[in-house]
């Protein structure tokens, strides 16, 4: 049986893009290939491409370091 490779992406991914975006890369899917991009500022960007992204709760850290982020879909898609 093959993967499906499902691809999303999340513009202007503050605190709350990059929040859902986190817990969707974390999920484990033996179905599918799920990808996630963030589009956001470049100093979130670059933090989240050399440490991967943090989320923080009361009871647990999260490290997800199966999330890539850039500063404009220009970058990935070829707009020219």
């Amino acid at each position: 049986m093959n993967k499906f490779e499902l691809t999303i992406g999340f513009l202007g991914a503050g605190s709350v893009g990059s929040l859902f975006g986190g817990y969707l890369a974390a999920a484990k899917s033996y179905k599918d290939n799920i990808k996630i991009i963030l589009f956001c500022r470049s100093n979130h960007a670059n933090a989240i491409n050399k440490n991967g992204l943090i989320i923080e709760r009361e009871d647990e850290i999260r490290k997800i370091k199966n999330i890539r982020a850039y500063q404009s879909p220009e970058k990935i898609f070829n707009t020219s």
